[in-house]
């Protein structure tokens, strides 16, 4: 999905910033694959999230939300819509275009990603002496670990994203990409 009139990343340009109606879009996308009562969480760029506050659509109930109740960002968390929640993290990378920085938004609803876990972890100990001939005063003993961990797209309709520009694009951060 993209901001604005674009219908390709090459076409977004500098006014085509993050609001509420793409929000919306969405997580209406996403309410529509099932179930409706769920809450869909919103991760964004800290510049992207900076338009989004600022937009005429959501600065009216937005700010009020954010600075009267604001009590700091925790794992991420900034605050809430009416069926999402936002997260804002700077490791969401930008794609870099002739037109500038383009910002990815991402829209998750429950099972759209799986992530292993360490249950697979596998311990290895070789005791003093194991070496042979290779450790004849048995000085040498191994320890170590091998773990398979991945992560996967479980469902790509559970996951929207929206690209847009962002009305704050610093020249250290240009640098960066």
């Amino acid at each position: 999905m993209y901001a604005g009139s674009a219908t390709e990343r090459a076409d977004l340009t500098a006014a085509d910033t993050m609001n509420l109606d793409l929000v919306l879009k969405a997580t209406t996308f996403l309410s529509s694959q099932g179930q409706t009562g769920e809450r869909f969480k919103i991760l964004m760029h800290p510049n992207v999230f900076l338009d989004y506050a600022k937009s005429s659509s959501t600065n009216t109930w937005l700010n009020k939300l954010i600075y009267e109740d604001f009590k700091g960002v925790k794992d991420g968390f900034v605050t809430s819509g009416v069926n999402y929640d936002i997260y804002v993290s700077a490791n969401i990378k930008p794609f870099a275009t002739d037109n500038g920085n383009v910002y990815p938004t991402y829209a998750f609803r429950d099972g759209a990603y799986g992530v292993g876990t360490l249950q697979n972890l596998q311990t290895y100990y070789k005791p003093y002496g194991a070496a042979g001939t290779e450790d004849p005063l048995n000085q040498r003993c191994t320890v170590g670990w091998k773990c398979m961990f991945g992560a996967a797209v479980l469902n790509e309709f559970f996951i929207v994203r929206i690209e847009t520009m962002a009305g704050t694009d610093y020249e250290w951060q240009k640098s960066l990409i």
